[in-house]
């Protein structure tokens, strides 16, 4: 219930974006969504942090949000990984960053979501999403020469994240299928694991 007082207090030191704990609730069981303990850090310092990439239980300056839009312009709708554009735009564009170990979100997670659930058109929505949020990080990445490292770890991540999602689709579908996919996921984590090294050595 103060939430807004919570946020308002930890903006006052100027600072650019807060990121708050939030709890994950499914069949009334909590736990912790996002778990953040109590620091001020900079961009290069937040992008080495592995952050959640969720936008939810943040607080951010309206005119660096605005700036975010901006950058990444109008395109097809996504329905999957545009947390993770915003997110990726927002640590290169925020200097202070606020972590806040406070839950003042609570996350009720829905088991007939997209990411729970499976039919063709879906499937072909969430592949276009995330194989075009990689595009446009790729290009804004370029064109505001935004931290090179930090936007092969993103990319890296994101495939990471699409084959896991693919494989779990195919599990129950088609088992050649899921057991290439299961390859080529441990091939992914590795790339992310890798381009997580350059990140944290520059």
């Amino acid at each position: 219930l103060n939430a807004c007082d919570i946020a308002l207090e930890s903006m006052k030191s100027n600072i650019d974006m807060v990121c708050f704990s939030a709890f994950s609730i499914i069949n009334n069981q909590s736990s912790y969504f996002i778990k953040r303990d109590n620091k001020l850090l900079g961009n290069i310092e937040y992008m080495q942090e592995k952050s959640i990439w969720s936008i939810c239980a943040r607080v951010i300056k309206k005119d660096l949000f605005l700036k975010v839009i901006e950058i990444i312009g109008k395109h097809n709708r996504l329905v999957m990984a545009e947390d993770a554009l915003i997110s990726y735009v927002l640590a290169n564009i925020c200097n202070r960053i606020l972590l806040n170990s406070n839950i003042v979100y609570k996350y009720y997670e829905d088991i007939e979501s997209i990411t729970k659930s499976y039919d063709s058109e879906k499937y072909k929505a969430v592949e276009y999403s995330y194989f075009k949020v990689i595009e446009l990080i790729d290009n804004i990445s370029k064109m505001n020469d935004f931290n090179k490292n930090y936007s092969e770890y993103c990319k890296n991540k994101l495939l990471a994240e699409y084959y896991s999602y693919s494989r779990r689709i195919y599990k129950k579908k088609n088992i050649l299928k899921y057991l290439k996919l299961k390859l080529i996921s441990i091939k992914q984590q590795k790339l992310v694991k890798l381009s997580y090294e350059r990140l944290k050595c520059h």
